[in-house]
């Protein structure tokens, strides 16, 4: 079936096609809106969540920050095995405690490389969108000894304090580790914050563009339906008609003969072949 005869199929029953367009109009305004009819109005949907962003420095008690004659090798190394402790259950266990909400709400991460120059904001909206309604996302920017911790709640005070609970939760998690282990003071690894969680509210609109694309492929299978239906119901009329016109042939596909019976018919008269005796 070429395009011309789709489009005069299509044109014959031009009414159902403008019903199709409606309605995969109005899903398509349904899902990218939201609509109200009491009282009318219609409004672009928009999901707000909260985004917070903190640092914490994976350093030393001599700093390497304030000490020319020491490298940051050894300490950005840590910082890439420190990083995956944030999904460690007894990390989470601690952050989930702080916050206030059960551990298995918290969807954490694992270290992923950093650009250097991206932005606060950037790191933060990174998280945005994802499933989980509590989130943490930790990255380390490339070679220094830095994790950024970005963190998502349901509003920008809950993502600020679930970022700095994770703060917190690893540098604790570390020095118990530490103080188990009998590690003596000068050789301890240091895990510094900088700086309290900054964040705030974030929104997030539908695209249009999924709206456009819903009602193009609604509308598009909605009028491949209605061609189907069309030939089916053109086939069906079809069969109909051919019975109608070879009613015995459609029943069993031969005439049936005529039976008589051989021994006695009304017509028929049966002879006796014994003479008559007097």
């Amino acid at each position: 079936m070429d395009l011309a005869h789709i489009l005069r199929e299509l044109w014959k029953r031009k009414a159902l096609v403008v019903c199709a367009g409606l309605l995969a109009l109005a899903i398509a305004v349904i899902t990218t809106f939201r609509v109200s009819l009491l009282p009318p109005s219609i409004e672009k949907k928009n999901r707000e969540v909260g985004a917070a962003l903190t640092q914490v420095l994976v350093d030393s008690p001599k700093s390497p920050v304030a000490d020319l004659r020491r490298d940051f090798e050894a300490a950005k190394d840590r910082a890439a095995v420190y990083g995956p402790l944030m999904s460690s259950e007894p990390v989470k266990k601690e952050i989930a405690r702080r916050v206030g909400i059960a551990p298995s709400q918290i969807i954490t991460g694992g270290v992923t490389p950093e650009s250097n120059n991206a932005a606060p904001e950037t790191r933060a909206n990174q998280i945005v969108g994802e499933d989980g309604y509590y989130r943490l996302r930790v990255s380390q920017p490339s070679e220094t000894p830095l994790l950024s911790i970005a963190a998502q709640g349901p509003s920008a005070e809950a993502a600020i304090n679930l970022a700095d609970a994770a703060a917190v939760g690893l540098r604790q998690y570390i020095d118990k580790l530490q103080v188990e282990q009998a590690v003596p003071e000068q050789r301890r690894v240091k895990v510094r914050q900088l700086g309290g969680a900054v964040g705030g509210v974030i929104s997030s609109g539908t695209n249009l563009a999924v709206g456009l694309l819903a009602f193009v492929a609604l509308f598009t299978g909605f009028c491949l339906l209605i061609l189907f239906a069309s030939n089916v119901a053109a086939s069906w009329r079809r069969a109909d008609q051919a019975e109608r016109s070879n009613p015995a042939a459609s029943s069993n596909g031969h005439a049936q003969p005529e039976h008589r019976s051989p021994v006695l018919m009304g017509t028929d008269r049966v002879t006796s072949s014994y003479p008559d005796r007097h």
